[in-house]
Parts: structure tokens; sequence; C-alpha cells
């Protein structure tokens, strides 16, 4: 018997995820925000959707499908998935400030 335990953190620079089963595997991943163009939720199945687990995929740019830009069995994956999303929301605003692009009509001569 094993006991399965799936730790998901998310950081300003990064989301980190450990894999932990016991006595049989020990396993940390990481995806760079920088690499993440957006975040993807599946969840296939009755059982998936009664216990609200699904599948979070990382859209990364490259078109194919990467098994290490995913975490499965992700309990409540919308509200992980909002998370994400607005942290890198958040990064891409402080790296790229809104500038005022509005026109005062006095600089121009017509």
């Amino acid at each position: 018997m094993s006991e399965s335990m799936l730790d998901i953190f998310v950081t300003t620079d990064r989301v980190i995820y450990f894999d932990d089963s016991l006595f049989m595997m020990d396993d940390e991943h990481e995806v760079p925000l920088e690499k993440i163009a957006s975040v993807r939720v599946q969840q296939h199945g009755l059982l998936h959707n009664i216990l609200d687990y699904g599948i979070l995929w990382f859209d990364t740019g490259g078109g194919a499908i990467d098994m290490m830009r995913s975490i499965p069995n992700v309990p409540h994956p919308d509200y992980v998935a909002e998370i994400i999303a607005k942290v890198l929301k958040d990064r891409r605003q402080q790296k790229n400030p809104e500038h005022d692009n509005s026109i005062n009509s006095d600089n121009y001569d017509y």
C-alpha cells in the first residue's frame, strides 16, 4: 500500500510541484513562468468530475504536447489554474506596464 501526495507551489518565477509516493518515488518538477503561455485544465471521465480532479497542461508554445509540462491528478484544477493565470498576468503587467496612449490634441497642427 502506498500513500501518494502532490504538492504544488506557485512563486513569482516558477510553478514547482512535488510528486511523492511512500517508499516508491520522490520527484520534483518545475516550469518557469516565462515559458508558460497559458494554462489548461482537463477533466475526463465521471470520476474526475465528481471528485474534482484533473490535469493541468502548460502551453509553452512548442506546438507538441510535452508530458513534463503537465501536472496529473490535481485537486480542484480550475482553482489552481486561476491562481497560476493571475500570477502570469501580474508578472506580465509588471514587465510591461501599460503606457498612457491618450492623444493630446494640443500637440498637433490641423
